[in-house]
């Protein structure tokens, strides 16, 4: 992070940091992907402020570019871990509980980013969810079925070790909106 703040700064990115146990090439240690405006490009770079959520991420809440906005990963955490909610019902796992206090953590915190943004929910073209275990994949599909109904779900998960003790979900996503 220290290296990463170094260069951008002055300008941040949407940020999504996660372990992992190894990737496509094995000598590996870090993969970055990243997609930018040009300073003299007709579309420029918003930041998108959410006091709120600002425990639970460690980029700035969103960047929009044009129609295209990127939020920075979620997680349900405060500054002391999971948030109680999370902590006060592991022994509720098996059911799902935690995942769902997780998810409805996150998507609240999204769905104000996204309308900070100029957007909603509705509008999420791509939801990429890092799990600690595949179990909570189905607790945090029912979540978002409260926020989104019917609705098609661009839902994408890869399970890695979790940073964060006691969170078994972090969540970027990108969403689209119209007009400036």
């Amino acid at each position: 992070m220290d290296v990463w703040n170094g260069h951008l700064a002055a300008s941040p990115c949407a940020l999504t940091v996660v372990k992992t146990k190894g990737l496509g090439l094995l000598e590996s240690i870090i993969e970055i992907n990243i997609f930018g405006v040009r300073d003299e490009g007709k579309i420029k770079k918003q930041i998108i402020e959410h006091k709120p959520s600002a425990a639970m991420r460690l980029g700035p809440a969103a960047v929009v570019a044009g129609d295209l906005v990127c939020l920075s990963a979620l997680y349900a955490a405060d500054q002391n871990g999971a948030i109680p909610a999370v902590r006060n019902s592991r022994g509720l796992s098996y059911l799902g509980v935690p995942a769902q206090y997780q998810m409805r953590t996150i998507l609240t915190a999204a769905d104000e980013i996204c309308v900070s943004a100029g957007t909603s929910l509705a509008n999420v073209v791509r939801a990429h969810h890092f799990v600690g275990d595949l179990n909570v994949i189905y607790p945090a599909l029912r979540i978002w079925g409260e926020k989104l109904g019917t609705a098609p779900i661009p839902f994408g998960a890869v399970r890695t070790p979790m940073a964060i003790p006691g969170c078994d979900i972090v969540m970027d996503m990108w969403a689209y909106r119209v007009g400036p």
